[in-house]
């Protein structure tokens, strides 16, 4: 967040990655990965945002969980 977006990082989370994590479903993906995989069924639905998602999408797979992903 800091490297794309400085000026929101700093405005939004005072350049805080502790508090940015709180907000992060990668932070709380890899976090609740145990519980995620067994509990919670993901789907992902993509538009014009395809690389951010596909990024996330492989975030997913690393932690164990399979997510459909529709395009």
């Amino acid at each position: 967040m800091t490297r794309r977006h400085a000026g929101l990082a700093l405005l939004h989370f005072n350049n805080g990655e502790s508090y940015f994590n709180q907000f992060s479903p990668y932070f709380w993906v890899s976090q609740n990965a145990a519980t995620l995989q067994s509990n919670v069924p993901f789907r992902q639905v993509v538009g014009n945002l395809t690389q951010p998602n596909n990024t996330f999408h492989d975030h997913l797979i690393a932690n164990g969980l399979s997510p459909s992903f529709i395009d």
